[in-house]
């Protein structure tokens, strides 16, 4: 009986290195972290090498999430980036784990660079339902420089408190905002539903006050303007309004007088004490919501109010808002 031939010694490495190969991709899945990332390493070395390309690109496909990730960081880790490298790292933004959440993050950001496509797949991922997908490809598109203050605006719209607080630091990183942008902070700093997003917003809102931000992009332009916005926090020396301003913003208002252009001064009439009492305690907690509050004088069947802003030894945008909105809370 004739002797089987042996295989060749070039087809036996073939083979060998192809096992081992396997076996590198099944350790990306590894329970440990510590032997994920050597096999990683070790997969991205050796991707230059017979086959090593080849099975990484096949292993993006893999079912098992491990898997595919840790295909795409070792063929990142070897310059062999591409669309679908980046598609799995766009994927990876809505894992559990935070450390490989933020390893896409700086893959994709890396990608920006010299790939066309990631861009649009970050945009696409900023409205995805997955909180921490959507989370993820905003703090990325704000780090590129990217995206719209429009898709920010709409980010804080959303449920999810995390998608909230990334929409606001995109805001933030902005040099100058639109007045649209600056009502949406405003709008968060005074009701959001959650503290810490309230807090965010006021504290960021007035980092761009402070940084001397042109205020027409917050001038109002009508009536209706005025009473949508809401006060925000001030603080010592910050600039009082000048006569311009004070003058454009005077004229949206009916019946408040510019005293000396330091505060604003009006009364209103009420048929009776009980009337008058009852405006001043509506307008007691309209000034509590807003955070700015008026000197009222009560008398019988009069209210007197004068409003300025102590922290600027003048007038400020917020107390035309306040003004507006107590002769809202007036005509109701």
């Amino acid at each position: 009986m004739a002797r089987r031939p042996g295989w060749p010694v070039g087809l036996k490495g073939a083979v060998a290195a192809s096992t081992e190969l396997d076996a590198l991709v099944d350790e990306l899945d590894a329970p440990s972290q510590a032997r994920r990332r050597e096999a990683a390493d070790r997969l991205a070395s050796a991707a230059a090498g017979p086959g090593g390309d080849g099975r990484l690109r096949a292993a993006l496909d893999d079912e098992r999430p491990g898997c595919r990730w840790g295909a795409a960081f070792a063929l990142d880790r070897a310059g062999l980036t591409d669309l679908r490298v980046v598609q799995v790292a766009v994927e990876t933004l809505g894992d559990r784990d935070a450390d490989l959440r933020w390893a896409a993050a700086r893959l994709l950001c890396r990608a920006a660079g010299g790939l066309a496509g990631v861009e649009a797949l970050l945009l696409e991922a900023a409205a995805d339902v997955s909180e921490q997908r959507a989370k993820m490809a905003i703090y990325c598109l704000r780090d590129l420089g990217s995206g719209t203050t429009e898709l920010y605006r709409h980010a804080l719209l959303r449920e999810e408190t995390g998608v909230r607080f990334a929409a606001l630091s995109a805001l933030a990183s902005r040099e100058r905002l639109e007045a649209e942008d600056l009502r949406a902070m405003e709008q968060a700093a005074s009701s959001d539903a959650h503290d810490g997003v309230r807090r965010a917003a006021r504290t960021l809102l007035d980092k761009h006050l402070r940084a001397g931000l042109d205020r027409s992009a917050m001038a109002p332009v009508t009536d209706q303007a005025l009473t949508d916005r809401h006060c925000v926090p001030c603080k010592e020396g910050t600039p009082p309004l000048g006569p311009g301003e004070i003058e454009g913003l005077v004229a949206m208002l009916e019946g408040w007088e510019p005293v000396e252009g330091h505060h604003l001064a009006k009364t209103y009439s009420y048929p009776d004490f009980v009337s008058a009492l009852a405006f001043v305690n509506r307008l007691g907690a309209l000034a509590e919501a807003e955070g700015h509050h008026p000197d009222i004088g009560l008398s019988w069947g009069r209210v007197k109010v004068e409003v300025w802003t102590h922290a600027a030894g003048g007038l400020t945008d917020n107390d035309f808002i306040l003004a507006a909105k107590a002769d809202a809370l007036a005509a109701s």
